[in-house]
């Protein structure tokens, strides 16, 4: 520790001590957190509204495709049969 008489440089002068350091960086990630959770939660939303529609879609296909070959089998003994 640098003793009264001396002068503090100017980095001396600049850092702050271990408890003053935990403070602030615990009060910057709560502040970090607070902003970005609600864009978490849109984002997540989002990914779960397309992962619906997706399988919404997948589900669509399926059942076109058999109706497809039910229409096609169909036809197809109509014009053998």
């Amino acid at each position: 520790m640098k003793e009264q008489g001396q002068e503090l440089s100017a980095l001396d002068q600049l850092e702050l001590g271990p408890v003053r350091t935990l403070l602030h960086g615990a009060i910057s990630g709560a502040c970090a957190e607070a902003s970005t959770y609600p864009f978490e939660v849109l984002r997540r939303m989002q990914k779960l509204a397309l992962e619906a529609e997706y399988v919404q879609s997948a589900e669509c296909s399926r059942s076109s495709k058999a109706e497809l070959a039910a229409t096609t089998g169909q036809q197809q003994q109509q014009q053998g049969g």
